[in-house]
């Protein structure tokens, strides 16, 4: 991961600066998703909360793939329940606050930025192959997530991924 406190247009993160155990923290049950103290990342709820207050909705975190701070990836952790909507909601708002404060169009974001949903749900273990094996619900649950998510994909991101918990921390940590 980079360091992520050589670009100057990202000064105003720097009181958010963070690690995944902290903003992977599910609060309610005391549960942290990915336990990782060592990387820097920017707990970006805490960003908008701060700078914004609670009318946004927002991803959970963001940092840099690469030391050039080219490849971004906004995270969001979820312990239960979500809605493929409401996701697609805090990527908006957060994409929309991102551009403006790196002072990138949207054409830039979307070669740059990516998304990774890390959740404990069943569906972060489905794989296209095996996906017609897996019951009624969370086929559907796959499929609201896809389409909910399709459109996103060219226009404010790169990629999409849904990951879990042990896969996220095996892929980036």
């Amino acid at each position: 991961m980079s360091d992520i406190f050589i670009d100057p247009s990202i000064n105003d993160f720097l009181p958010f600066v963070s690690d995944f155990s902290t903003t992977s923290l599910d609060k309610a049950h005391g549960v942290s998703l990915v336990i990782d103290t060592q990387n820097a990342i920017i707990n970006f709820d805490g960003y908008m909360q701060k700078k914004y207050g609670c009318d946004y909705k927002t991803n959970d975190t963001l940092f840099w793939e690469d030391d050039s701070l080219q490849e971004m990836k906004f995270v969001e952790f979820k312990n239960g329940k979500w809605s493929a909507t409401d996701l697609r909601l805090k990527c908006y708002d957060s994409v929309m606050v991102l551009s403006d404060l790196l002072n990138k169009d949207l054409n830039y974001i979307s070669q740059h930025l990516s998304y990774v949903l890390v959740c404990n749900d069943p569906i972060s273990s489905i794989q296209d192959s095996i996906a017609g094996r897996a019951d009624v619900t969370v086929r559907t649950k796959t499929t609201n997530l896809r389409n909910n998510f399709s459109i996103l994909i060219g226009k404010i991101f790169k990629s999409v991924e849904v990951e879990t918990s042990s896969s996220f921390t095996s892929k980036y940590l």
